[in-house]
């Protein structure tokens, strides 16, 4: 699929009041997901590619023990961190390159789903947090790991002082940790997932609050998303509807009490009504 110039938020009726009339989106903190799946696969890729990463840098680096030695301190580090992720704050907000998804609909469509598109370049320059794409395929994690281990962590550690080769360690196992986050199996491939993210390495801000049915009381943040002609709104998704016509009239009616209505496309799901 060629690169999306509109990226896709599904959420309830609520949601996406929310997003609407105050310009915001929420991100929630990593560690309180419905998703586990995201952090059980980070820790899949490390446990079953140890020996190929061994490998990768015992070749880089001629069998350097050395290198050898900054990899084990590296994937030690990397499992004592992971496993006490509460002491960092990731918050997450999770898009879609598809507007029109069934498995996306079935999340939402007991209350009444919506998909929100937002500007992809807009979303790229803010300046609260990255967007990245998910990485299915394994061998494109695996690789992905390898580099940035060979290009940032090793060459920064090695030859260099015991306090820069600490100060290496925790940086490249922050951003590892940050990168497993982007990546999912392949079973997963059809949601053409991004992630808008942003680490909160223990800041004085202190996050909202809200209800779920899943998990009650979860924290999260907010970022701008802009308001008025400054808004990153494209288009406003209605999921499948028995009353598709009194939806699109109610969406048509809200975007236009924020003067959104001449400026955001309101479309239908083409999925038939079934539940």
């Amino acid at each position: 699929m060629a690169d999306p110039s509109i990226l896709y938020h599904y959420t309830t009726a609520e949601g996406l009041l929310g997003i609407v009339q105050s310009g915001k989106l929420r991100a929630t903190d990593r560690a309180f997901l419905n998703d586990r799946s995201v952090s059980l696969h980070g820790e899949i890729v490390i446990a079953e590619h140890k020996d190929d990463l061994r490998k990768t840098i015992d070749e880089d680096y001629s069998g350097s023990d050395e290198a050898k030695e900054m990899l084990d301190r590296y994937l030690n580090q990397l499992d004592a961190d992971r496993r006490n992720l509460p002491r960092w704050t990731w918050n997450v907000a999770s898009l879609c390159e598809r507007p029109d998804l069934l498995m996306q609909w079935i999340g939402y469509g007991q209350k009444g789903g919506y998909c929100v598109g937002l500007d992809r370049k807009g979303l790229e320059a803010h300046p609260q947090f990255y967007l990245d794409p998910v990485i299915y395929d394994r061998s494109a994690q695996i690789e992905r790991l390898a580099q940035d281990l060979a290009t940032w962590y090793l060459p920064g550690a090695i030859g260099e002082p015991e306090d820069t080769k600490a100060g290496a360690l925790t940086d490249s196992v922050a951003w590892t940790l940050t990168y497993l986050m982007c990546c999912k199996n392949f079973a997963f491939e059809n949601e053409a997932e991004w992630v808008a993210w942003n680490l909160d390495a223990g800041s004085d801000s202190h996050p909202l609050f809200r209800s779920t049915s899943a998990l009650g009381v979860i924290p999260y943040v907010e970022w701008g998303i802009g308001t008025g002609e400054e808004s990153l709104i494209r288009e406003v998704w209605i999921g499948p509807s028995s009353s598709g016509d009194e939806c699109e009239r109610a969406v048509a009616l809200l975007l236009k009490s924020v003067d959104l209505d001449e400026r955001v496309v309101v479309r239908r799901s083409q999925i038939p009504f079934r539940w």
